[in-house]
């Protein structure tokens, strides 16, 4: 169960669990959401999908009391007319606030003794807005313990977590370790792509308009405010003589896409030399495959697949380390040589990590660095690590790295995983 199937992280999660699924044995696969563009991608994994609006994203500005009432009344009848008790129902981002009714009726069907795994991708409990709402409907509406219908401590609730991080911030809450699971994320890449040929490259560069004689730095997201696209803006302000630096896609969000587009019209009024939307103008495998190397500024992720997914691509993953993230794949045997933890900037005296500033203040960094040539000397005094950035990875961390993914993050290992879940909860 999501709330929608549309192109995005837990849409391919999803995809990939019905494939994995299907490799591991004959399993009927019932697929729930509020929302789907191409039904006939589902039926020809030969699931069944039911689509019902009751399972779309809430109006979080609902304040009628009789309509959340409705609201409530309706999911509770559409769960109980849809899902059965003999099933494992996997609802992802159950929690997530984006729609709280939903979290009331699954709730009441745990009392009667529904098997439910809650697959944590994202946390409320970071979105301010989200959880405002979870408390304003559970709570303040439904008179229920937020804190008990978000972790019950039932044995047939169960909670599977992307990273080991999430796994103790589970704990931390005071659910019992018998109800939460590992479950990292596989890649949908089943083999190694070797790096583009020349041609290849030259038919990426003229598709971009690129500059032939530097290298091709890629950021392979789209540009919401959590993937820190003025950082990646400062850095090829700082880089553009070495190397192009493309970002792939904008963000469907018309909320997130306000700053995105304000961040296009910085770079070109100071002529910044970003390629925006590449992954819109060129073949996308062809355009990593032709990379350098890809980077990521995020400062949050749910997983991170872009610290994975680019090396079954013969292209190494270079950027901000997220250490909740690349713990857990540092003990898996993968290497990061190219990893910075911060970038600091002078703030009024201070130095301070770029990240940490809101949009217009690192604006105004990169502006003050545009002007300023001995600032921009101070920068890489300070933050010397940046270089290594440019180190070429060895052909051995390539292939060590892309060993380990293929076995421990593929399709095949992760049916494996999930069955012996899915085993381990049915007794």
């Amino acid at each position: 169960m999501h709330y929608h199937l549309k192109p995005g992280g837990v849409t391919k999660i999803i995809q990939s669990q019905i494939e994995s699924l299907q490799k591991q044995g004959d399993y009927e696969i019932r697929l729930l959401c509020g929302e789907c563009r191409d039904p006939e991608t589902y039926e020809k994994m030969g699931v069944e999908l039911i689509i019902d609006e009751a399972l779309n994203y809430a109006d979080f500005k609902e304040k009628d009391e009789n309509a959340i009432s409705k609201n409530i009344q309706n999911v509770k009848e559409v769960a109980e007319k849809l899902l059965e008790k003999d099933r494992i129902i996997h609802f992802h981002n159950l929690n997530l606030g984006k729609n709280p009714y939903w979290m009331i009726a699954i709730n009441e069907l745990v009392g009667q003794g529904f098997l439910v795994i809650n697959h944590i991708h994202d946390f409320s409990e970071d979105r301010k807005e989200n959880q405002d709402f979870i408390n304003r409907i559970v709570e303040k509406h439904a008179g229920l313990d937020v804190k008990q219908v978000m972790y019950p401590g039932a044995d047939n609730y169960h909670i599977a977590t992307l990273t080991r991080h999430d796994y103790e911030r589970v704990k931390q809450n005071g659910t019992s370790e018998k109800q939460i699971h590992y479950l990292p994320n596989p890649i949908s890449q089943k083999e190694v792509i070797p790096a583009s040929s020349n041609e290849t490259r030259d038919q990426v560069y003229a598709d971009l308009g690129l500059d032939n004689n530097k290298g091709l730095v890629t950021y392979p997201v789209r540009g919401i405010r959590r993937k820190n696209i003025g950082e990646f803006i400062l850095l090829a302000h700082m880089f553009g003589n070495r190397a192009n630096f493309v970002i792939t896609l904008p963000p469907e969000n018309p909320a997130e896409k306000k700053q995105y587009d304000r961040w296009k019209q910085f770079c070109d009024e100071k002529q910044i030399p970003v390629t925006f939307e590449a992954g819109q103008k060129t073949d996308f495998i062809n355009l990593i495959t032709s990379s350098d190397f890809c980077i990521t500024t995020s400062i949050r992720e749910g997983f991170g697949m872009v610290f994975l997914e680019p090396w079954m691509m013969s292209t190494p993953v270079m950027g901000r380390n997220l250490k909740n993230i690349t713990k857990d794949l540092v003990k898996e045997g993968i290497s990061f040589p190219g990893l910075y933890n911060f970038i600091r900037v002078p703030v009024k005296g201070d130095l301070v990590d770029f990240a940490e500033l809101k949009f217009e203040q690192q604006k105004k960094v990169i502006n003050q660095i545009i002007e300023d040539k001995m600032l921009a000397n101070i920068i890489f005094v300070s933050n010397s690590h940046l270089k290594k950035m440019f180190q070429p990875v060895t052909q051995n961390i390539l292939s060590e790295n892309q060993d380990i993914i293929k076995n421990k993050f593929s399709i095949a290992s992760y049916g494996a995983r999930l069955e012996k879940l899915y085993r381990a909860i049915t007794g």
